[in-house]
């Protein structure tokens, strides 16, 4: 059966009309999705956000503890050298006058917290080396 030119036309208007709405449809899908995407980065980019602002504060605490470890051990290793000059005078005053260096007071206190203070520096300085490795 031939095609009239009538029908023609009409079959022409449709299937144009169906690729227009193909395309609309097509056309909506991509709205939709770059809508989505666009929310997507939005809240990628609150994230990153947040995560600088972290990150700020954690490198604020970091550094602060390595000066605070920097610090003590310095200050440790100060009252060492002191100790090293002082505890020796003690000993040989009290060797000197015939008593045992234990019962002069504070003595023992002393010797244990200058063991405390160089055990603590050991871990301190590992402490700080690793903390040093993030700024």
């Amino acid at each position: 059966m031939k095609q009239g030119r009538t029908e023609k036309v009409v079959f022409a208007k449709l299937s144009t009309q169906k690729v227009e709405l193909a395309s609309v449809n097509d056309l909506k899908d991509f709205i939709s999705d770059a809508d989505r995407v666009l929310d997507l980065q939005q809240d990628g980019m609150k994230w990153a956000d947040k995560a600088k602002q972290s990150l700020k504060e954690v490198l604020k605490v970091v550094s602060d503890a390595e000066g605070i470890i920097r610090g003590a051990n310095r200050q440790a290793r100060e009252l060492a050298r002191k100790a090293d000059k002082l505890l020796p005078e003690m000993e040989k005053a009290a060797k000197e006058l015939g008593v045992s260096v234990n019962n002069i007071d504070g003595y023992s206190q002393a010797k244990r917290l200058l063991q405390e203070m160089d055990s603590m520096d050991e871990k301190t300085t590992a402490e700080r080396d690793y903390l040093s490795k993030f700024l």
